[in-house]
């Protein structure tokens, strides 16, 4: 599996992933942290995509809300695999 931090916030500039961590078994479980110049509601990364090497997205994990006081932030992701 491949990690790729996607934004689609109309303008937003770049995310970095800074750190991940993943844990596989029967299921996958992600720690990432995100860098990402957040600034409030109108300007922040908003989610994270798990890709497979074949460009399949496997699952998506949503931010709901800005991190602007909080960078880099972590977030947790449990992907259950088919």
């Amino acid at each position: 599996m491949i990690l790729l931090l996607t934004s689609p916030t109309l303008f937003a500039d770049k995310a970095d992933v800074v750190d991940a961590r993943v844990n596989c078994s029967d299921s996958c479980s992600f720690d990432v942290s995100v860098r990402h110049a957040d600034s409030g509601w109108d300007h922040y990364a908003n989610q994270w995509d798990v890709i497979a090497p074949d460009g399949t997205v496997l699952a998506t994990r949503v931010l709901y809300h800005p991190h602007e006081n909080e960078q880099p932030f972590t977030r947790f992701f449990i992907y259950l695999s088919r």
